[in-house]
């Protein structure tokens, strides 16, 4: 949830006059509901980059890993910035709480992708 307030200056002095208005956004701590059911769409998008990946690795070799690896990129990317996104938007607290709760699913996944890019550029191309 993001609140979105304006103020807006006026000053008027004798050799001067100043108008100007600036936004500031406020976010609202995230209650541990909206932090869980974040968690648990991030798992979820967690296994299906994990079963994109088993994928990807079978199909190496065939006219179909490119299609894979391309799903598998999408799907690690918008998992990653999603987990991200929720970081940014918890207090200190709730972000140790969250990086211990799916932090090192986040590194596995990072790692999985480092891995299968490897396997990518090992791969020798078709003749």
């Amino acid at each position: 949830m993001l609140r979105q307030s304006q103020s807006c200056l006026f000053l008027q002095g004798p050799k001067q006059t100043a108008y100007g208005c600036y936004f500031s956004s406020e976010s609202d701590q995230m209650t541990q509901a909206e932090i869980k059911k974040a968690i648990e769409t991030i798992s979820e998008k967690f296994a299906e980059a994990m079963e994109l990946m088993n994928d990807a690795r079978a199909s190496a070799g065939t006219v179909y890993f490119s299609q894979d690896m391309e799903d598998t990129n999408a799907q690690v990317t918008e998992t990653l910035e999603d987990y991200s996104t929720l970081l940014e938007k918890l207090n200190e607290s709730q972000k140790r709480d969250v990086i211990q709760s799916i932090g090192l699913k986040m590194d596995e996944l990072k790692a999985q992708m480092s891995l299968l890019k490897d396997l990518v550029r090992s791969e020798k191309p078709f003749m």
